[in-house]
């Protein structure tokens, strides 16, 4: 866990990073819903939908060197399929590295906001999709389709916005397309920087085939014993 190590000191507490708790092993919905769905597809990478680089899933918290979370967008090829409360979700991650935009970062394509990730738990699952629920404008809302405003941002009436409003279902007024406008494939609404950085060497090393947001697919879904043969060829 690398990663854990080159965090800030004011970080690595129990509030920014999921740990075990006190009660009895596998007590707990979220982990025994992960490890369940991994051991049944036979898998023990998920790649980050961000920079793409393929991160270990452990049996303890923190699950990951990221976060879990579920949408209704598939962000990459590596996306786990998946049925939850009698909906089609998809099971996404990110790693601490574009969290924390050590890795990369990306910027709305028309505020030109960064989006930050750093006030999220680590190693854990959000139930809900953290782009979209973390708007930064109003185009964020435009319809999916047509491309029409479905909604105020921020709202007429002056009350606080928050991310349960950007991840409801709206109506569009002009296609009529029922769906999250706010959630969108990541090329359609941010741009992808590079961050560079030299404690991201080791990083880099293990992540040679990213491609940008816009190139995303499932060539980025490399299975596990190339990566186990690399490391005994070291």
């Amino acid at each position: 866990m690398a990663y854990f190590k080159s965090l800030p000191s004011y970080m690595c507490n129990s509030y920014q990073v999921r740990t075990d708790d006190d009660g009895p092993y596998g007590n707990d919905e979220t982990r025994c819903f992960l490890l369940t769905t991994f051991s049944y597809l036979t898998k023990t990478t998920m790649a980050c939908v961000v920079c793409r680089m393929d991160m270990l899933v452990y049996d303890k918290y923190p699950l990951i060197n990221g976060t879990f979370f579920l949408s209704s967008e598939s962000y990459d090829g590596c996306a786990i399929e998946l049925s939850k409360q009698q909906q089609q979700q998809y099971l996404n991650a990110v790693c601490i590295g574009c969290m924390n935009a050590k890795t990369r970062k990306i910027v709305c394509k028309f505020c030109r906001k960064e989006w930050k990730g750093n006030s999220l738990v680590i190693g854990s699952m959000y139930n809900y999709d953290i782009f979209g629920a973390m708007s930064c404008c109003s185009q964020r809302f435009n319809c999916r389709k047509c491309g029409n405003p479905t909604r105020d941002f921020p709202p007429k009436d002056g009350r606080f916005f928050c991310f349960s409003d950007c991840t409801k279902m709206a109506t569009c007024g002009r296609c009529g397309l029922e769906a999250q406008h706010s959630i969108k494939p990541l090329a359609a609404v941010f741009d992808d920087v590079i961050v560079n950085n030299n404690n991201n060497n080791d990083n880099n090393k293990n992540n040679n085939n990213n491609n940008n947001l816009e190139n995303n697919s499932a060539v980025g879904c490399k299975s596990e014993s190339k990566n186990e043969s690399k490391r005994e060829d070291d």
